[in-house]
């Protein structure tokens, strides 16, 4: 990681470089894809990868739209 001043960064930029891990866990309405990476710069082999890690791998790849379904179809 690069040392940087945030008072130097474009708010666009900052707000792209920082993440939030709520103690509860919250999805945003829209898809999978877009709640794991809502910034559209993962290809899918990184966003399944990251899906592996977290466990939830097999769960999303078991759903009819897998990465593209909306997350209040998801049970």
């Amino acid at each position: 990681m690069n040392d940087c001043n945030a008072l130097e960064m474009g708010l666009h930029s900052l707000r792209q470089h920082i993440s939030v891990i709520p103690q509860v866990p919250f999805l945003f309405k829209g898809t999978v894809r877009q709640n794991v990476d809502p910034f559209a710069t993962a290809s899918d082999d990184k966003l399944w990868e990251v899906l592996e890690e977290s466990g939830l791998r097999d769960h999303v790849s078991n759903l009819e739209k897998k990465l593209d379904t909306g997350v209040e179809n998801i049970s």
